[in-house]
């Protein structure tokens, strides 16, 4: 498969969207939060901060997929880029 293809393009697009901190760290809580919530406290607040939590992960990666798209592209055709010119 090319590297530089437009769905391996993609595919590399979204990995970076998810692997973004603010994705992962809002994601935990959400499913900590959820599990805590669901086993031990059924609280508004605990639902609340699980839902606002969950929310943002949701957000970030469609801003990271959709907003930066080009930006992200960009990145991933530089850095094969670069990487061709250390090996000539």
């Amino acid at each position: 498969m090319d590297l530089l293809s437009p769905e391996a393009i993609r595919k590399q697009v979204i990995s970076k969207s998810i692997q973004a901190p603010s994705v992962l760290y809002s994601g935990v809580i959400a499913v900590v939060g959820t599990v805590y919530s669901v086993l031990f406290d059924g609280s508004v607040l605990s639902w609340g901060i699980s839902l606002t939590a969950g929310t943002v992960c949701f957000a970030k990666i469609c801003w990271g997929y959709q907003v930066k798209y080009q930006h992200h592209a960009l990145e991933i055709v530089d850095h094969y880029h670069r990487s061709l010119l250390v090996k000539a």
